[in-house]
């Protein structure tokens, strides 16, 4: 009976340690959604600057063309970088639309109802000490807690398949009659 426990006891604590691990893959989740989303923001920042100064530059070209200072070809040429640039603006809109989608996805939403995110991807610092947080991951992580526990786990359930010698037996005995050949049919499992 205290082996049958243990055996319990262990399955608790691997329980435990995948719940541990599952939080964590999902607050991974959530960062990387969240940085997602942060960068398809900056990205239709600066696509609708760049629009703004193609805007002014297709203005300037045309009023040099019309002072005859420039020939057609740079107007022209202002104007379709002027629509690459639109095109980009849409395209970054359509990435932050879609990481908005993922975000309200994992967490369990239809929409998420925001303008934009706070934060800066640029206040983003990089891993100080890489060894450090790796060693710490290592010792900390609930994965290789839970293959620890699972491991204890069947180390329990094999003492405990070792004290049970015989294990259960499970019998069935029957009696029918055949009504064709008039014997009486006996059967054991």
């Amino acid at each position: 009976l205290g082996l049958a426990e243990s055996v319990v006891c262990s399955e608790l604590d691997l329980a435990g340690n995948q719940l541990d691990a599952t939080r964590q893959r999902l607050l991974i989740d959530l960062r990387q959604r969240y940085y997602d989303v942060l960068l398809a923001q900056e990205s239709v920042r600066q696509t609708r600057e760049l629009t703004e100064v193609l805007k002014k530059s297709v203005n300037v070209s045309e009023k040099l063309f019309e002072a005859e200072e420039i020939a057609k070809a740079p107007v022209l040429r202002s104007q379709v970088e002027l629509q690459n640039a639109i095109m980009l603006v849409r395209q970054a809109e359509n990435r932050r639309t879609a990481a908005t989608r993922r975000l309200a996805a994992l967490l369990g939403e239809s929409e998420v109802a925001f303008e934009s995110l706070a934060g800066d991807v640029r206040d983003a610092s990089p891993m100080d000490d890489f060894e450090l947080a790796f060693d710490q991951m290592l010792a900390n992580h609930p994965e290789l807690s839970a293959t620890i526990a699972n491991t204890e786990r069947a180390r329990r359930q094999l003492a405990q398949q070792r004290a049970v010698p015989i294990s259960d037996v499970t019998w069935q005995t029957s009696v029918q009659y055949d009504f064709t050949t008039d014997e009486l049919v006996g059967g054991f499992q």
